[in-house]
């Protein structure tokens, strides 16, 4: 009778084990599933990747893998949405690969988002960045492009009605605005709240009161961080 007792105990202790040791697996399994995607900055009209410099300490800091771009083929502070949109393709590959993930996030300054659009729509069926964030960006255009016509050809990108404005909606990706309001009202002295948040499948993540060369900041980080970490 002791001996089927000890025989019903040792049964019981491996298969509690079993189960701890089970359960140890699809936790440590959840949890590398919860890992933040990989984050590719995009800078913007005049810009390169030397604006992101508070980014990348606020990315580092969280644990968060990011990427910026020099973009090489064309020119990297005028180049056009368009061409800019094919070195895009060819990087956001280079990072997949680079870190097994089976998607990315973007996040674009400025004209760095028109960029991002024109890149999602030129193949509709590309799934390959599960959200992307727009600060500052003049999805509409702004009227400050008519004011000078130095950085060419970036600069038409950026005129009310010009193309990459109207980029289509890639349906695989969500889209993401923040806005900057240091003019009540109007926007971030260079790109009106309007034109940040034109189409209707964008989501606003809040807006801040920083102007449009200023938006790269802590507040600005802390409005996309829940996309940035996947708790959106």
């Amino acid at each position: 009778m002791n001996k089927k007792n000890n025989i019903v105990t040792v049964a019981i202790a491996v298969i509690s084990i079993a189960i701890i040791v089970s359960g140890s697996f699809v936790s440590l399994a959840s949890s590398q599933s919860e890992k933040p995607l990989p984050v590719l900055l995009i800078h913007g009209y005049a810009e390169d990747a030397a604006i992101w410099k508070k980014w990348e300490d606020l990315l580092k800091k969280d644990g968060i893998q990011f990427f910026t771009i020099t973009f090489k083929d064309s020119d990297d502070k005028c180049g056009s949405a368009e061409q800019h949109a094919k070195e895009l393709e060819k990087r956001v590959q280079d990072i997949k690969k680079q870190t097994g993930a089976e998607k990315i996030n973007i996040v674009g300054h400025s004209k760095g988002g028109l960029d991002a659009r024109v890149y999602l729509a030129k193949d509709l069926a590309n799934d390959d960045v599960a959200n992307l964030i727009m600060i500052g960006t003049p999805n509409a255009g702004t009227q400050m492009a008519f004011t000078t016509n130095e950085c060419s050809p970036a600069i038409e990108d950026l005129k009310p009605k010009a193309q990459a404005t109207k980029a289509k909606e890639n349906t695989h990706t969500k889209y993401y605005t923040i806005a900057g309001t240091c003019f009540p009202g109007i926007g971030d002295g260079l790109v009106s709240t309007s034109s940040v948040n034109s189409q209707h499948y964008f989501n606003s993540l809040g807006t801040s009161n920083a102007c449009h060369l200023d938006l790269l900041g802590e507040n600005e980080y802390e409005l996309a961080y829940d996309v940035l970490t996947n708790r959106e």
